[in-house]
């Protein structure tokens, strides 16, 4: 039901609160795995890998938040675009699969 609500609606809001901050948290992943347009607070963790306008849309305060949501929804074709780039890009290297032989690598250096 998640994934479905995801993907049917235009913008997806994601605030990422002090307990996370700097860093991600499962909603930056999930939104995209379920091909949903990603709108995120600040992620100093994740903007040099989730780039602003190319994969996800990144806003610092409540007025750029509304002027962003505002442009976004009179533009379907760039909402699609980064929404795609966001998916893709989860797919090709942030799934649980990834994440899973990274441990393992580490894991095997230790011995």
């Amino acid at each position: 039901e998640f994934a479905t609500a995801v993907a049917a609606s235009k913008v997806n809001l994601n605030i990422i609160d002090p307990t996370n901050h700097p860093a991600a948290n499962m909603r930056f992943f999930e939104l995209p795995t379920a091909g949903g347009l990603q709108v995120c607070s600040a992620c100093p963790e994740m903007a040099g890998t989730f780039r602003d306008g190319e994969h996800v849309f990144y806003f610092a305060n409540a007025a750029g938040l509304r002027a962003q949501l505002v442009t976004l929804l009179g533009q379907d074709t760039e909402r699609r675009r980064v929404a795609a780039a966001g998916h893709a890009l989860v797919r090709a290297a942030h799934t649980y699969r990834h994440r899973a032989e990274q441990i393992l690598r580490a894991l095997a250096l230790q011995d």
